[in-house]
């Protein structure tokens, strides 16, 4: 008899897109030869979209040193699809929202890569 996790779960991956109310783009910095043995900053690679939700981690910012002075920042959580290729150096920037258009967010960590998951959960600092 097939269990939970070989039936359901991928039924459950496939339609959470429809779940997630937002989309967003995902920006990746790539690195090019600068012509004196180093490497310079090139044009992102843009991924997605990705369908994905926003969740506010606490209801006040809280703050913290930033090039020497005290800012205040607020926590974010976004959660996409299981398996979307995001990582730490990511930027995610909201495509389409009735909240949130337009918003753009550093990448600090995935928090949820369990492999049973449906989604996965990603932690994020507002830059803009």
């Amino acid at each position: 008899m097939p269990s939970l996790l070989d039936t359901g779960l991928p039924f459950m991956r496939a339609i959470t897109g429809a779940l997630l109310p937002d989309s967003a783009i995902v920006s990746r910095p790539v690195f090019v030869d600068d012509g004196q043995g180093g490497k310079a900053q090139g044009t992102p690679l843009s991924l997605g979209p990705y369908p994905v939700r926003l969740e506010a981690r606490r209801r006040t910012p809280i703050e913290q040193p930033e090039a020497g002075r005290v800012v205040s920042v607020m926590e974010w959580t976004a959660y996409l699809p299981h398996g979307t290729d995001v990582k730490a150096t990511d930027q995610l920037t909201i495509t389409s929202s009735a909240f949130y258009p337009g918003r753009t967010f550093e990448v600090l960590g995935d928090n949820d890569a369990r492999s049973s998951s449906v989604v996965m959960a990603v932690n994020l600092k507002e830059v803009r």
